[in-house]
């Protein structure tokens, strides 16, 4: 990382909130402390930044790449991530539910559908503000909708080129998916944040060993038998 870009780094906002104390988190790691952050702020923190950027003065998308194995939990906090920006956009519990059977997307002839039905409400309402444009969509196994192979459809290709141009419709694509290789390359360079996703082992003396227990108990509705589990 060259000097230049290092000084660019220290102007953002990860950089001011986490990574200033640079001494004081080296120490840390070092004494192999565990760190724990209420996940919580962290989706508020990332959805509050999604929302000032896309519905700014100057017109811009979102694309965010969730990555993890099967069980990791990538759908279910694809939908946590896109009902959060969807409250912070105005919209009500029961406004969310009804976009939402618009707004996850599983398959790949479903996508340009989506991407019309916006087009066509922001030249129906030419009045909307930022506010009411921007947008949250979730594309879930996204593999099967932008497959490198799949992708070779010119009707993909020219979606994609047509999508990547038109930043007033300020859409914020939430993807996830097992398999990022597989995404063809004028989707992976789109991305301006990731999450990675794992499975932990833990055994019972671990510190987030009760959490697991209370996870547990709400999937199976029993303690769990043995003293070693996972927790994502």
């Amino acid at each position: 990382m060259d000097l230049y870009t290092i000084e660019l780094l220290e102007f953002s906002k990860v950089y001011q909130k986490y990574l200033r104390q640079k001494d004081y988190w080296q120490e840390i790691l070092k004494k192999h402390i565990e760190i724990f952050v209420d996940p919580y702020f962290i989706i508020d923190d990332i959805t509050k930044q999604i929302v000032e950027l896309t519905t700014d003065d100057i017109a811009q998308d979102y694309w965010l790449l969730i990555l993890g194995y099967p069980g990791t939990g990538k759908s279910s906090l694809s939908i946590v991530f896109y009902k959060k920006i969807m409250e912070k956009l105005g919209y009500t519990d029961e406004e969310i539910k009804d976009w939402a059977y618009k707004d996850i997307i599983y398959l790949l002839q479903e996508y340009p559908k989506r991407i019309k039905y916006h087009d066509n409400l922001i030249k129906n309402h030419p009045e909307w503000t930022p506010e009411q444009i921007a947008h949250p969509i979730v594309l879930d196994e996204a593999h099967n909708i932008f497959d490198i192979f799949i992708d070779k459809s010119k009707d993909i290709v020219e979606l994609l080129q047509y999508v990547y141009e038109i930043r007033e419709w300020r859409l914020i694509h939430i993807v996830n998916t097992q398999y990022p290789n597989q995404l063809a390359k004028r989707v992976q360079q789109r991305f301006k944040g990731v999450i990675y996703l794992w499975n932990e082992v833990i055994k019972d003396n671990h510190p987030l060993w009760d959490l697991y227990v209370k996870e547990y108990r709400k999937l199976f509705n029993k303690k769990p038998t043995n003293n070693k589990g996972y927790i994502s």
